[in-house]
C-alpha cells in the first residue's frame, strides 16, 4: 500500500511557496481520491467501521500536512501597551521656561502621572521612565502604576546622549506587550551614535514619539575659541587669544579672567598689583582679545583657562516705549570657559620609576646622572606615576625598572596611556625586568 506520506514526498519539492486557500483545497482533493480508493481496496479484510476509521485518519494526516505546506499558524496577539518615557535632564533643558508647573521636572512628572492614572489607560498597560544626560539611567521600571518617588537623585550632566537612552529602553522592554517610546528632549545630542540607536528601534518595530522641549536663547556670549601656541622655548614671551562670540543685538559688557596653572594671571601689568580680571566690551559677533604672556622659565606643559562673566542689562531705545527696550548679556554659563595648553621646550627630562628591591635601582639613577641626563626627582615610585597624557608630555622618555602591570604597578588606564604616549606622541620607553616584571602572570 502507498502511504499518504509517500505520496506527499513527491509533492513536497514543488511547494516552493506557501499555498493559497484554493491551491490547498485542490491539492487535498487530488490526493484524497487515491487514498480513499487504495484504502477501500487494501482494507477489505477489516470491518466497515475499522476500515473507514483508518481512511479518515489517513485523510487527517494528509490535511495536516497540507495545512503545514500552506503556512498555517496559531498567532497570539498581545494587546497590552508598554511605554517608556525618555526624559532629558541635561543642562541645556534649563533654558526651557514655558511649562505649566513650578519647574520643568515637576511639569513632566505631573504629565506622566496623569497619563498613568488616566481612565483611558487599560489596566494592564505599563509605563516606565528613563532619564538621561551624558548617560542614561532607569528612574522607573515599566509598571501598571508609575512610581517615581523611589528614583535616585541625579544632577544635570555636561552632555546629552539620546542614543544610550534609546538603547537602554529597548533593553528594558518586555516581550509580552506592544512597545512605544516617548522622547522628551531638546534634540541637542552631543554624544552617542543616534543613527544606530534609531535603526535598532526601527528593526524592533518600536515607534518613537517626540515631545520637543523648545527654547530660544536670544542673549548669549560664549567662548568660541581659546588659542595658545602649541610649542614655545624657555624665557620666550608670547600671546594667547580669547575669541568671544556675542549673539546680542547691541554691545554688551562683561569680565574676563585668565588662569595660568590654576592661578590668576596679571592682565594689566602697567597697574600695580595683580589685576586678575579685565572688563571687556563685546560687539555683536566675533571678538578677539589678546592676552600677553610673560616669559615662562619652567619647561613642561602650561595650562591656561579663560573664564567670562557676563552682565545682563536692559537698554532703552530713544523715542520708543519702555516695552521696546533691548536686553543684552549672557544666558548660558556652561559655554563661558575654555582651556588651552602650551608646551615650553627646555632641557630633556626622563621619568625613572624605580621598583627594584634593596635600593639596587639607585645604581642606574646615579649612572644616568653622571652622564648629564636630567631625571625627575619628584616622581620615583610607582604610586606617583602620571595619570594624564598632559603630564606625560613633560618627559622625553620613561624608564620602568621592575614595574609590574596590575597590583603594585601600572593599572589598566595607566597602561593604555603609556601605550598612547609611545605610539602616538613618540615618547621613549625603556623597560627593565626583575622579580615583579616580565614574570609569569605579570
Amino acid at each position: 500500500m502507498i502511504q499518504p506520506y509517500l505520496i506527499l514526498a513527491f509533492v513536497w519539492p514543488i511547494s516552493l511557496e506557501y499555498l493559497r486557500g484554493w491551491q490547498a483545497s485542490i491539492l487535498f482533493v487530488a490526493l484524497a481520491i487515491p487514498i480513499v480508493w487504495l484504502g477501500k481496496r487494501s482494507l477489505n479484510g477489516l470491518g466497515p467501521v475499522r476500515k473507514w476509521t483508518a481512511i479518515v485518519l489517513r485523510l487527517s494526516v494528509l490535511g495536516l500536512m497540507i495545512l503545514i505546506l500552506g503556512g498555517v499558524r496559531w498567532q497570539r496577539e498581545n494587546k497590552t501597551v508598554e511605554v517608556i518615557a525618555l526624559r532629558d535632564i541635561s543642562e541645556s533643558t534649563q533654558n526651557v521656561h514655558d511649562f505649566p508647573d513650578k519647574t520643568l521636572t515637576t511639569s513632566i512628572e505631573h504629565f506622566l502621572n496623569t497619563a498613568s492614572e488616566s481612565k483611558g489607560k487599560k489596566p494592564d498597560d505599563r509605563i516606565g521612565v528613563v532619564s538621561f544626560s551624558n548617560s542614561a539611567l532607569i528612574d522607573a521600571i515599566p509598571n501598571t502604576k508609575l512610581a517615581l518617588d523611589t528614583r535616585a537623585i541625579r544632577s544635570a550632566g555636561s552632555g546629552t546622549d539620546i542614543a544610550s537612552a534609546i538603547q537602554l529602553s529597548l533593553a528594558t522592554l518586555g516581550n509580552d506587550a506592544m512597545h512605544r517610546l516617548v522622547l522628551m528632549s531638546d534634540g541637542n545630542a552631543t554624544v552617542g551614535d543616534l543613527d544606530a540607536a534609531l535603526s535598532a528601534a526601527a528593526a524592533q518595530n518600536v515607534p518613537i514619539d517626540v515631545m520637543p522641549l523648545k527654547y530660544d536663547v536670544q542673549n548669549e556670549v560664549l567662548v568660541d575659541r581659546f588659542v595658545a601656541p602649541a610649542w614655545k622655548r624657555e624665557n620666550e614671551p608670547f600671546t594667547i587669544d580669547v575669541i568671544l562670540r556675542s549673539t546680542n543685538a547691541i554691545d554688551t559688557g562683561g569680565k574676563l579672567t585668565v588662569l595660568h596653572q590654576d592661578k590668576p594671571m596679571d592682565l594689566d601689568p602697567a597697574t600695580p598689583g595683580v589685576q586678575s580680571s579685565m572688563n571687556v566690551t563685546l560687539k555683536p559677533g566675533r571678538n578677539v582679545i589678546r592676552i600677553p604672556v610673560p616669559p615662562l622659565p619652567d619647561a613642561g606643559v602650561h595650562q591656561f583657562r579663560a573664564i567670562y562673566e557676563g552682565e545682563n542689562v536692559t537698554a532703552a531705545i530713544a523715542g520708543q516705549p519702555a516695552n521696546a527696550a533691548i536686553k543684552s548679556g549672557d544666558t548660558l554659563l556652561q559655554n563661558n570657559t575654555a582651556d588651552a595648553f602650551t608646551f615650553v621646550r627646555g632641557k630633556g627630562k626622563i621619568l625613572y620609576i624605580d621598583n627594584v628591591p634593596g635600593g639596587k635601582g639607585s645604581y642606574l639613577r646615579q649612572a644616568l646622572t653622571n652622564e648629564g641626563i636630567a631625571l625627575d626627582d619628584n616622581i620615583t615610585r610607582v604610586d606617583g606615576f602620571p595619570r594624564s597624557l598632559v603630564e606625560m608630555q613633560n618627559y622625553d622618555a620613561v624608564i620602568l625598572a621592575n614595574v609590574p602591570r596590575g597590583a603594585g604597578g601600572l593599572d589598566e588606564d595607566q597602561s593604555k596611556m603609556l601605550a598612547t604616549y609611545v605610539h602616538d606622541l613618540g615618547g621613549g620607553l625603556v623597560m627593565i625586568g626583575g622579580e615583579d616584571a616580565f614574570g609569569a602572570g605579570g
